[in-house]
């Protein structure tokens, strides 16, 4: 059976609805702008207490409470009560521009009272109806007066009784039949003529998040399973899952490709044209994983989880392949890639893959077969090149030169045997070094030649690598008038092998200090990149390929030429000498020498002055002579004849971090303390330190070599 409508008022403004208030027969509507009023109007033209609605004899009774600005019904202003009818408008005062009108609504009595079965409003009678009663009632008030003949004859005639259409007895049981008719229409046209739908005042949802895939339940008092109910989400219409009474159970679809996260969505719930809810409710795009392409991978290979719901910011996102958690190297809302960690290197093995997207989480539905990485390490083998310019073979490793070698150009450009006997000899070592981490490259000097030795187990007698005569791996590195010395060029190499077996043959990290050169950080990069991906610390071509161009650089100048600090002191110095002259006087002593060097031989001179708060004394420049240990780091010996008072000078000292430093003795070995200098930078050769710094890794003048 249907449900009776209760009587109500509708809030319009500029024709549109914008609130709906239902009236209770059995208590007062109190109308007004205080807060405190049943039916709060807030306008300027609105008294707090301006008017109210009552019940009186079966009918709603609107009155005004003395407003200022009165109350008006259908344009009338009301000076009393007035009953309501059906469709009537009431507005309150008179407001400058559109006013807020207020439609009352209460189609079943207006159709009672039509059909007869509720009382009509009572209406003051005409007094062209008077009764004779009443009409002799108000003469005998008036004493003096005389009834008319007139008067008296009607008042002592009774009026003709009128004859009913139906008789007495039959009425009874035609009014129940006219009453229960009445009620069945009533419902009936009730049914079918049911006024619009008001807005839902009060609506539940549940959950309070939606989300793609999931249901979403509304519920309501104002839901009626009859409607027939349109309802939208972010302009998408959502397929109703049930309705009944009091509760709405939608199905939430899919919202086109978004990325994870929150996102507010419109959603409006309409009858026909009419809307009876409105929200902006939380919508939640979860990260979903449906597949992995391929299906079966190696470590290090690149693998696309394919999915929805993800995003394009890569730096979100983390995957896990079992415990190993890894950042892809590319994301898009509906596909990650990703490069397999190295989770698998004995046996292949089947793991979970799991993506994280800030704090939401997505499982691959089956586990990823991962097999470990096919290695490949670069075959680090030397080649050798006639050099027309230099008259002698060049031998390079694959990223440049690593030696040059004397001896004439061969036949159809063959290197002689005396160099093929060298590049056989390196690749050997190569392969030994890979199962022996106890073979290493060391330098010399013998019977005035200079040799790269390896040495270590398996290895006896040692394996001569290369041999150059004293002076010719000095010319071949840097010139003809070079002041290098061939010993430190040699220990040089040496250690720059050491450094390349250990990355290339063994794939181990080499141990970084202070001096170490910038190469060294380049191979531990390469071994760290290989063993991330699951290798075993060799580099590959796939890290070489991944270098920049200036690490391809340092690559390039590790083994040769030689930094000038690691192979020659030739050049000027400046040198402070402490308690040079008296431990009582304090005296400032600077040395500036200027020395040569050929090989292990050293010459040059040097200017001594001594300086006090009150003088200053200059010795003039004497001649020296000395000579150069090679060894890691090089070491002098250098002795300068001063005139009295003080004498000879003997330095005895290093190439270290800061320079040369080291102790002295003067005047007959009676005096002594230590010295430290550095190569002034003179604006020719500021670019070159700067160059040499950058190839080495070290400060100008710091020794980067040595194994």
């Amino acid at each position: 059976m249907p449900e009776i409508p209760v009587p109500s008022l509708k809030v319009l403004e500029e024709g549109k609805l914008r609130a709906e208030h239902p009236l209770q027969g059995d208590r007062d509507l109190v109308l007004g702008s205080a807060p405190g009023a049943d039916l709060v109007v807030a306008h300027p033209a609105v008294s707090e207490s301006h008017a109210r609605i009552y019940a009186e004899d079966g009918h709603l009774v609107l009155e005004d409470l003395g407003s200022g600005e009165g109350t008006y019904l259908d344009g009338q202003r009301i000076d009393g009560p007035a009953r309501l009818r059906h469709g009537q408008q009431i507005v309150l005062g008179q407001p400058e521009g559109p006013p807020l009108v207020l439609k009352f609504e209460d189609p079943a009595s207006q159709l009672l009272e039509d059909l007869g079965l509720l009382a009509p409003a009572k209406k003051e009678r005409p007094k062209a109806e008077r009764t004779a009663e009443s009409i002799l009632a108000d003469l005998a008030q008036e004493p003096g007066k005389e009834a008319s003949a007139a008067a008296a004859e009607a008042a002592a005639e009774p009026p003709p009784a009128a004859r009913p259409l139906i008789p007495r007895p039959w009425l009874p049981l035609v009014a129940s039949v006219a009453t229960a008719g009445a009620v069945a229409l009533v419902w009936t046209l009730l049914s079918y003529l049911q006024p619009a739908s008001p807005f839902w005042r009060s609506v539940q949802l549940a959950p309070a998040v939606a989300t793609g895939g999931a249901n979403l339940v509304l519920r309501s008092p104002d839901i009626r399973p009859r409607e027939q109910l349109t309802v939208l989400l972010a302009g998408i219409t959502l397929p109703q899952v049930e309705l009944g009474p009091g509760q709405l159970v939608l199905r939430v679809p899919e919202l086109p490709a978004r990325s994870t996260g929150l996102y507010d969505v419109p959603m409006d719930v309409r009858s026909g044209g009419h809307l009876l809810y409105h929200r902006v409710l939380p919508y939640a795009v979860r990260p979903q994983l449906f597949r992995a392409r391929p299906e079966k991978a190696r470590v290090g290979d690149l693998v696309t989880l394919e999915g929805k719901g993800l995003t394009d910011d890569r730096e979100r996102v983390t995957v896990r392949f079992g415990n190993t958690a890894v950042v892809p190297e590319a994301a898009e809302p509906e596909r990650i890639e990703v490069r397999v960690p190295a989770v698998a290197r004995l046996a292949a093995v089947a793991v979970p893959v799991e993506i994280s997207v800030d704090n939401w989480t997505a499982v691959l539905p089956q586990l990823l077969s991962v097999e470990p990485r096919n290695e490949e390490p670069l075959a680090f083998r030397l080649s050798a090149h006639f050099d027309p310019e230099r008259a002698a073979w060049r031998v390079s490793h694959p990223f440049g030169p690593a030696f040059y070698l004397p001896g004439p150009e061969g036949e159809d450009a063959a290197p002689p045997p005396l160099v093929a006997l060298a590049l056989d000899r390196w690749d050997q070592l190569f392969e030994l070094a890979r199962d022996n981490p106890g073979v290493r490259v060391e330098a010399e000097t013998a019977e005035r030649h200079c040799t790269l030795v390896a040495r270590g187990r398996g290895l006896e007698p040692p394996l001569a690598l290369v041999t150059w005569r004293q002076g010719e791996l000095a010319r071949l590195a840097g010139g003809s008038g070079s002041q290098l010395s061939s010993e430190l060029v040699c220990s040089w190499m040496a250690g720059a092998w050491n450094h390349f077996l250990e990355a290339f043959s063994r794939g181990h990290q080499i141990p970084q200090k202070i001096t170490t050169p910038t190469y060294v950080t380049v191979l531990n990069r390469l071994v760290a990149a290989n063993r991330a991906g699951g290798g075993y610390g060799r580099p590959e071509q796939r890290e070489i390929d991944a270098l920049s161009r200036s690490e391809r650089q340092v690559l390039a100048q590790a083994l040769y030429p030689p930094p000038k600090a690691a192979a020659s002191i030739a050049g000027p110095w400046v040198l402070e000498l402490e308690n040079i002259f008296s431990r009582e006087i304090p005296y400032q002593a600077v040395l500036r020498l200027t020395l040569s060097q050929q090989e292990r031989t050293l010459s040059g001179d040097g200017e001594l002055s001594l300086a006090t708060d009150k003088m200053e004394m200059k010795l003039p420049r004497t001649a020296g002579h000395g000579e150069l240990e090679a060894s890691s780091p090089p070491r002098i010996h250098f002795v300068l004849d001063f005139p009295k008072p003080v004498g000879q000078i003997t330095l005895e000292g290093r190439l270290g971090r800061f320079g040369l430093e080291g102790v002295f003795t003067a005047k007959e070995g009676r005096i002594s303390g230590r010295f430290q200098g550095l190569q002034p930078l003179e604006p020719a050769l500021a670019e070159p330190a700067v160059e040499l710094a950058a190839g080495s890794g070290a400060a100008p003048r710091s020794l980067t070599g040595g194994g």
